[in-house]
């Protein structure tokens, strides 16, 4: 790749990374450390909580590499004091692009069902000593994907579909068990592009809350915070209470990951090397914002 092509791809291209954080009253992220390392030639995004140590935080992200432009699936050690990357392992390359490395625990196992709509499925991994071991695959190929675990043999399984990975219709599946099979129960449309999944759902003040994707003019401008209800024989319903904008809460361009284990949080951010530049680019070509 030729120097001026290199430059060109830094202006319009994003990069990301990764911050820790508390959650504020109000579910905004404060007090926000981002992540210390020493790569160029990649970035990381989409993290997802493993396990929080003394020293350390343990995380699950997808890591995306600049030559290929393509994410794979990485675990992460980044030290407390200093928020510094210490270590970090490849869990998955395939030849497909991947992301949301989304993580499960059931049945005393933790299962990671990362996004792999370029393959056409969702595939369940077993986290165990000798790595990630396949168990299930679900032939739906579902962005960002979530489950919601009603009952015990009820589990709803949400996410959007690629045509309109980024829109305001989120599909709704459901099945007795975590590995299927899946029906198709309901269709959720907003009335604007909040359908795409930001995280798991976590518990705010007694409320159940589902994070989402704010992608109305730029790719993950923001998170909404929605309020899941669902009563036995009802449909799920999703219920707007808050909307951040990534510029106030991270002074980044954007981020569309939250997640949230215990009053700690784990997000992500982007920035263009020039927004300017990246804005007017995508303008004179007509294209929409990325």
């Amino acid at each position: 790749m030729s120097t001026i092509r290199k430059w060109w791809n830094r202006l319009l291209i994003d990069t990301w990374n990764i911050a820790f954080c508390e959650m504020g009253e109000d579910m905004s992220p404060v007090n926000l450390r981002w992540m210390k390392h020493d790569y160029s030639d990649r970035w990381f995004a989409d993290p997802f909580f493993l396990e929080e140590t003394p020293y350390a935080y343990v995380i699950l992200v997808e890591e995306y590499m600049r030559h290929v432009r393509k994410g794979r699936l990485a675990k992460l050690i980044v030290e407390k004091k200093e928020c510094q990357l210490v270590q970090n392992e490849t869990l998955l390359d395939l030849k497909t692009h991947l992301s949301f490395p989304n993580v499960f625990i059931y049945g005393g196992e933790t299962y990671i069902y990362p996004e792999n709509s370029a393959a056409g499925e969702l595939t369940f991994y077993c986290l165990s000593s000798n790595g990630l071991e396949k168990r299930a695959v679900i032939p739906v190929p579902l962005i960002d994907p979530v489950f919601y675990q009603i009952y015990e043999d009820l589990v709803l399984l949400l996410g959007t579909m690629p045509e309109d990975a980024n829109g305001n219709i989120l599909h709704v599946f459901k099945s007795a068990s975590l590995f299927g099979p899946y029906e198709e129960v309901q269709q959720i449309i907003f009335k604007d592009n909040i359908a795409r999944r930001a995280g798991n759902i976590f518990k705010w003040k007694g409320r159940v809350i589902a994070p989402a994707q704010v992608c109305n003019k730029h790719y993950g401008e923001g998170i909404s915070f929605q309020e899941v209800d669902f009563r036995e024989g009802d449909c799920l319903s999703l219920r707007e209470i808050l909307r951040l904008e990534a510029k106030k809460v991270t002074k980044m361009t954007g981020f569309h990951t939250y997640n949230v284990v215990g009053n700690k949080v784990v997000i992500d951010g982007y920035y263009y090397g020039n927004e300017f530049i990246h804005d007017l680019y995508f303008d004179i070509r007509g294209l929409k914002y990325k």
